[in-house]
């Protein structure tokens, strides 16, 4: 439990960046029956629906190999590890977290869903424990659907009413989606080529969680983002995750995700 301990500041890293913990939240989807924009499209119909489907989805349905650094830094505190990656998907990996001389610090072994701890010498693993960091109190992202963000996609909240506007943002035209609910969610997108750059999620009684995409490179024939960046506006906290490296794999055993069992 000692060198658990000491790299309580790791679990909140691990928990926002990676491929980690689970399926992608079920998220209502309205029919135009019930529910539509709040205000006219000033370009022709863009079918909102079909993109809210696409943000659930993981961008490119490959195995993988990548590896790169993780920076936190908040008041008075800055803590950087580089990492290696195995997964199939946001419910299948294995994560090898080291410091900066390349010693072992943590590993994370997900398969279908199940994600086990193991702190660098244990032999005995733990299963991940409740999301404690600090976006906990704003609850708008779920700890089961953080492994999205390192695909460019997020979790999408239940929501009432959607409104959208196209934007220019450096004379790239896009869009901009506004999902209305318990949680508001901002989002800026691209249809084609599908690619979100920016998701904002807010509550009436607390400051956003924003999150930043950027580095996107073709992938497996689509685009995928080579740094996600994630803000806590209230407590100052910056979470930087950033592939160095990113690859296509054939498909992995499942020995690869399974973690050792006790000796």
């Amino acid at each position: 439990m000692g060198k658990l301990s000491r790299h309580k500041p790791v679990l909140f890293l691990l928990l926002v960046c990676l491929f980690i913990l689970g399926s992608a939240m079920a998220a209502h989807i309205p029919s135009p029956k019930d529910h539509g924009p709040l205000r006219p499209p000033e370009e022709p119909s863009i079918n909102i629906p079909d993109l809210l489907g696409r943000l659930k989805q993981p961008a490119e349905p490959v195995s993988r190999e990548g590896a790169g650094k993780i920076v936190f830094a908040g008041p008075g505190e800055r803590y950087a590890f580089s990492f290696r990656l195995l997964a199939r998907g946001p419910e299948t990996f294995r994560l090898e977290l080291f410091d900066l001389l390349g010693r072992p610090v943590l590993y994370l072994f997900s398969l279908e869903g199940k994600t086990v701890l193991y702190s660098a010498g244990e032999k005995q693993g733990r299963d991940l424990p409740p999301f404690t960091a600090p976006f906990s109190d704003l609850n708008a992202i779920p700890m089961k659907d953080l492994p999205l963000l390192l695909w460019g996609r997020i979790p999408l909240p239940p929501y009432e009413q959607f409104e959208w506007r196209y934007e220019a943002d450096k004379g790239n035209k896009g869009i901009v989606l506004t999902l209305h609910g318990a949680v508001q969610v901002e989002l800026r997108l691209t249809p084609e080529p599908f690619v979100l750059s920016r998701a904002r999620f807010s509550r009436s009684d607390t400051k956003a969680v924003e999150v930043l995409f950027s580095g996107f490179v073709p992938f497996a024939g689509g685009k995928t983002p080579h740094q996600a960046e994630v803000q806590d506006l209230e407590r100052g906290y910056v979470l930087t995750v950033r592939f160095d490296q990113l690859v296509p794999r054939s498909e992995f055993p499942a020995e690869t995700f399974r973690p050792p069992g006790p000796e």
